[in-house]
């Protein structure tokens, strides 16, 4: 089998494309549509575990110093 070799997209026709119907979730990457893995239930737990008691202390800090919690 072959690979296939998909042509670049600019990142204004990434944003018109109708994700939704997709059915999955991509990512503009170096001018390619790439599929992004799932979450899984147990994922999602563990980050609500892990964030529940940091959130108060992060909630504390001043405004020049905002920390960001990404999953």
């Amino acid at each position: 089998m072959v690979a296939r070799r998909y042509e670049q997209m600019t990142v204004e026709n990434f944003l018109a494309l109708d994700r939704e119907k997709l059915g999955q979730k991509y990512e503009f990457r170096n001018g390619h549509m790439v599929a992004m893995a799932g979450v899984s239930n147990n994922h999602t737990l563990m980050i609500g575990n892990v964030y529940a008691p940091i959130t108060p202390s992060l909630k504390k800090r001043p405004v020049c110093c905002i920390c960001r919690r990404y999953s």
